[in-house]
């Protein structure tokens, strides 16, 4: 929710003095950040669709883009073989930031290998993923996103990975094993605990007229929490793409067009 009014601020983006085309290129490093990844066969591998439209103006020239994006592959937030990696920015983020934003972000001290959602190879060839976590910022920043709201994007992405770190323990019945990463992930996440555990560790069933809570096992547990990474992880997708959209939505005042040339005399 706090972060719903983000896609609203591509605004600023429109008066910075850039044009529709740099601020399609700046978007292009964005979507690359956050939907692309290190596979076995390719170290930036585009893991989602997309469809760019393009609207030219009286004069011929772009003035308005649109960018339609399709089957995000979510399974890469908590799953991917131990060669590969998830997308860009989960590693950027554990590399990137300053001393300071990594103790905000619960970050200090920790690797890709403390996470479960980021363990396996740990780089891609020919990407430094400290100095990708600064050009996503910049990109982030020229899109009109305020320091506030890159702020609490980059807490929810911290959320996601501290997330996979819960881990559950018992025989028919999911208990956690600890809670530290399930209260660091609410506390970046920003939400109440007690309702996060209650949503991984039960589902609700309607038997008649009537609604049955029932627990899940350990690995029913583990399932449902990283269907809610997932589906955390599609949402800010989304909300990156329509902030895109919106700075993308306008362009800078169109130049008026050139003289006509000056006719020839009219001979008698």
């Amino acid at each position: 929710t706090a972060m719903a009014g983000g896609a609203g601020e591509g605004e600023a983006g429109r008066r910075s003095g850039q044009t529709i085309e740099q601020r399609l290129l700046r978007s292009s490093g964005l979507l690359e950040a956050f939907g692309n990844c290190r596979t076995v066969k390719n170290n930036n591998s585009s893991r989602f669709g997309k469809l760019v439209l393009l609207y030219p103006g009286p004069q011929g020239a772009i003035s308005r883009v649109g960018i339609e994006t399709y089957l995000l592959e979510k399974t890469r937030v908590v799953n991917h073989e131990p060669t590969e990696r998830s997308f860009h920015i989960l590693h950027q983020l554990l590399s990137g930031p300053t001393a300071t934003q990594a103790r905000q972000l619960h970050l200090a001290g920790i690797t890709h290998a403390d996470f479960r959602y980021t363990r396996g190879t740990a780089t891609a060839r020919g990407m430094d993923d400290a100095a990708g976590f600064q050009r996503t910022i910049e990109a982030l920043e020229a899109q009109g996103v305020s320091d506030q709201t890159i702020s609490l994007l980059l807490r929810c992405l911290s959320g996601l990975l501290h997330l996979g770190n819960v881990h559950f323990t018992g025989g028919d019945t999911a208990t956690l094993r600890d809670r530290t990463p399930l209260s660091v992930a609410c506390a970046m996440l920003q939400c109440e605990e007690s309702d996060v555990e209650a949503a991984v560790t039960s589902r609700r069933l309607r038997v008649g007229h009537e609604w049955v809570a029932t627990q899940l096992t350990p690995s029913e547990a583990t399932d449902a929490t990283d269907a809610l990474a997932k589906a955390l992880y599609a949402r800010l997708f989304s909300w990156l793409v329509a902030n895109i959209n919106t700075s993308l939505s306008s362009t800078a005042p169109t130049p008026p067009p050139p003289p006509h040339p000056a006719r020839p005399p009219r001979l008698a």
